[in-house]
């Protein structure tokens, strides 16, 4: 009787993902381009910051060789933002900044890893954009869930945060996150930021 409970609750709680997935894709086209993925799946002053180039080269080294099918697919940026216009000032600055990526927006990091799963099989080039600060799962739990993923050393993850304590820099740099990028100020630090996400989405010289 334990082991029929065990398996019932399992069920429910994979049932319970899927239908997440499908109304996070449903209510939520691509941001910038309105396109999701997979239909049937259903269809959400200069900036200050830090790159970090060895990860970005272990990204850039690790990938596939000879998958057509994932080197051609558009490159996916999921932004994961509890900020609703912090994301719009984002949106558009990454439509300023030319970044013909597919936008996809979360508010925690559960969307983010439901998307990533839907994305990872058929996409080369993902990119993870969080703030540190989030509700439940904070950005660095996030960051460690990703990399420790089988393809997770592929995906480039940048922090958005507009902490700039110098701890949390040294903290994400350590923990391999691509970038810690200060959000806020004028419209030309939103596009500068965005032209910095759009350069780390590129993947061997391949633009985003």
């Amino acid at each position: 009787m334990r082991g029929l409970i065990s398996k019932s609750a399992s069920e429910e709680q994979s049932n319970r993902k899927a239908t997440r997935l499908d109304r996070l894709l449903a209510g939520q086209k691509d941001a910038l381009h309105g396109s999701p993925p997979n239909q049937s799946a259903g269809e959400r002053g200069p900036s200050r910051g830090a790159l970090n180039p060895a990860a970005d080269r272990q990204t850039a080294e690790s990938g596939p060789k000879g998958d057509r099918r994932e080197t051609n697919a558009p490159p996916v940026l999921i932004v994961v933002e509890d900020d609703e216009d912090d994301f719009a000032l984002l949106k558009r600055a990454l439509w300023k900044a030319g970044a013909t990526a597919r936008v996809w927006w979360v508010r925690d990091a559960d969307e983010a890893l439901l998307l990533l799963a839907q994305f990872e099989p058929v996409v080369a080039r993902i990119c993870i954009v969080s703030d540190v600060h989030l509700m439940g799962t904070d950005g660095f739990e996030l960051l460690h869930r990703v990399k420790e993923r089988p393809k997770g050393c592929r995906v480039k993850f940048v922090f958005l945060t507009g902490d700039q304590s110098p701890h949390l820099v040294d903290r994400a740099m350590r923990q391999g996150a691509d970038g810690f990028l200060t959000k806020g100020g004028s419209a030309e630090n939103w596009i500068e930021i965005a032209r910095q996400i759009r350069t780390l989405i590129c993947l061997k010289g391949i633009p985003a």
